[in-house]
């Protein structure tokens, strides 16, 4: 395996089957988006980055290249089957389907690998089966101009290529942190309560060497490693960090400097939840001993998430609306709680918040410089990804987020109101499955996120 491979991801539109001509299998049309991607352990300061981990291992499969004809193009063994993510962002990769104006994309992912003539890289194929054929094409031409089908060699049968989508919200935070210890600072930890998928981290600039995620004690642990940081009020004592996980909250353990020898002392910064669907923001000093200033900030609000590499002074951002907020300058969390209303009513399409907040020491001195980025109810309103009609019995299943609370309600009659079924169902961050009684000859179902 290739631990240096970069991948080419696209979106593209689709071109249907003609039958009886030459053209009898659909294929990508017209290029919509393409995102590269590098390795998890490429530096830089805001690189796209794909995760891997082993899926399956102590399997026999082969390889097909259907570049060569028959048979022939079975090659190689393989007993380990790699699993890849990637999370694509520009806004090209949107898609504008609806139930009653389905559209149809197609996915195509290339293998870039430092050495060709060593490294090959496959496309697990797929058992579920959906439309016509995959299809392949050479790339020395990008885009391809050479669609072909896939099919296997030995009996015709269709082969279509293995890959699941994806849909969370995601929170970020990105910030500008000063050492305020008195030392030299080689490195910064932030550990973040719960188990995380990391989906970007951003990493100053020129960048920190090495950046890592592992996970301790139901924590994930995020550290930046690998160059100094002094003490003091100049530039060169500020480091600029941040991180984009799945979620709706981020609750802070602990962040740190870090020396050689351990931790040299806990980087200025408060915890934030917004509250009721982004009507107020919620600030805990719950991590430092001596009490936060807050010196004033601002809210910005979206309907897709801003890049971490755009939430920064001077960040290419669009927004729906900005506020400022209703914070007296120079306001003191003495280790408890503050409560900030934000101006009503928000944007009609927003989706997501982004604050921006500074932070001060005790004596006010500026500290941290905080962008931060939740998303709100519209952003995580349930979907229903299965059902099953069973003796009696519906069986729904839908994505949940940790701590959230949902309701099913159920009508025979859509022009009659709905009734709760089952209320406060705690999520969890899995996908649930709940059994509702079919309502009679007719029943309609929805499942809706109870108000934080």
């Amino acid at each position: 395996m290739d631990t240096n491979t970069t991948f080419r991801l696209s979106l593209w539109t689709d071109v249907p089957a003609q039958p009886g001509t030459t053209n009898n299998y659909s294929h990508p049309g017209q290029l919509l988006c393409s995102s590269l991607f590098y390795p998890p352990q490429a530096v830089g300061t805001s690189l796209a980055r794909y995760n891997y981990r082993l899926d399956v291992s102590n399997v026999f499969e082969r390889f097909y290249d259907p570049d060569i004809p028959g048979t022939g193009g079975f090659i190689g063994t393989d007993t380990q089957i790699w699993r890849y993510d990637f999370y694509p962002r520009e806004a090209c990769w949107r898609q504008t389907g609806t139930p009653s104006a389905p559209r149809t994309y197609w996915l195509s992912l290339s293998a870039n690998t430092v050495n060709v003539d060593q490294n090959l890289f496959g496309w697990k194929t797929s058992t579920n089966h959906w439309n016509d054929d995959g299809v392949w094409g050479h790339t020395n031409n990008f885009p391809p101009g050479d669609w072909k089908d896939l099919r296997d060699p030995r009996n015709g049968k269709s082969l279509d290529l293995s890959f699941a989508l994806r849909s969370f919200p995601v929170v970020g935070v990105n910030k500008d942190i000063r050492n305020t210890t008195t030392q030299n600072a080689t490195g910064i930890e932030i550990v973040v309560a719960g188990i995380h998928e990391v989906t970007w981290h951003y990493d100053d600039s020129p960048p920190w060497p090495n950046f890592s995620v592992t996970y301790a004690g139901g924590n994930t642990v995020l550290r930046w490693t690998g160059k100094v940081v002094p003490p003091g009020a100049g530039a060169a004592s500020v480091s600029h960090v941040g991180f984009e996980m799945g979620g709706t909250a981020i609750t802070y353990v602990s962040l740190s400097w870090l020396s050689a020898t351990g931790i040299i002392g806990p980087a200025i910064q408060v915890g934030h939840h917004s509250w009721n669907n982004g009507a107020t923001l919620v600030l805990n000093n719950e991590l430092m001993p001596t009490p936060v200033t807050v010196l004033g900030g601002s809210v910005e609000f979206y309907e897709d998430p801003v890049g971490l590499d755009q939430m920064v002074l001077g960040g290419n951002r669009n927004p729906l609306a900005t506020y400022p907020l209703d914070i007296q300058p120079g306001a003191i969390i003495p280790g408890c709680t503050m409560r900030i209303p934000i101006r009503q009513p928000l944007p009609p399409r927003a989706r997501y918040a982004m604050y921006m907040i500074q932070l001060g020491d005790e004596q006010g001195l500026a500290a941290t410089l905080d962008f931060i980025q939740l998303p709100l109810d519209m952003a995580i309103q349930p979907v229903v990804t299965g059902l099953n009609v069973g003796q009696g019995m519906l069986s729904l299943r839908w994505p949940t987020m940790p701590d959230r609370a949902y309701r099913i309600q159920g009508s025979t009659d859509l022009r009659s109101s709905f009734f709760d079924i089952f209320t406060e169902i705690m999520g969890d961050g899995s996908e649930m499955d709940m059994d509702v009684p079919l309502l009679g000859s007719q029943g309609f179902y929805r499942i809706l996120l109870d108000p934080e």
